[in-house]
């Protein structure tokens, strides 16, 4: 018996076929999008939740300012709060598992500033000066509470990482 050669490469090699292992689901409250990525093979699902300039990692805000800037004596502020020094939240970003700096002895930080997210789920609006006296670059994170209890509910507890079955 004569098999055609496509039915005889899906008998041999099934992955091919196979292209629903993973999936992309999208999901917008305001400007944050969730990007759910599911690995249905590896049981794994991998979160990202985002907006222009801001990630959302290990319960964190990152904010993401020209990468030639050196953000390592950088002052941020919520909306209309005193000011912060950024250096002041590295111990408890150390502890959510942060690197403190990179291997860039000239530039550390790579124009990133990280902010505690407990500090910023009612906040509209985060003020950064990247260093004293210089023009502050103003990031709008309004909605941000929303969008993390969305990824709550959707099934992504641990956004900006992956989620396993035993961990949901």
């Amino acid at each position: 018996m004569f098999l055609p050669m496509a039915l005889v490469s899906l008998l041999l090699f099934p992955a091919l076929g196979d292209h629903g292992a993973v999936r992309n689901a999208h999901y917008r409250v305001g400007r944050w999008i969730l990007n759910i990525r599911t690995d249905r093979f590896a049981d794994e699902r991998t979160c990202r939740l985002s907006r222009p300039g801001v990630t959302y990692e290990r319960q964190a805000l990152v904010f993401h300012l020209p990468p030639r800037l050196d953000t390592t004596t950088a002052i941020y502020r919520i909306d209309d709060a005193p000011p912060v020094a950024a250096r002041n939240d590295l111990m408890q970003l150390a502890h959510l598992g942060f690197a403190l700096q990179n291997d860039d002895l000239a530039n550390p930080s790579e124009g990133l500033v990280r902010i505690p997210a407990d500090r910023l789920a009612s906040a509209r609006t985060v003020k950064i000066e990247a260093r004293a006296f210089s023009h502050p670059f103003t990031f709008k994170i309004d909605g941000f509470g929303a969008a993390k209890v969305l990824a709550e509910k959707v099934g992504c507890p641990s956004v900006g990482g992956k989620v396993t079955s035993e961990s949901r």
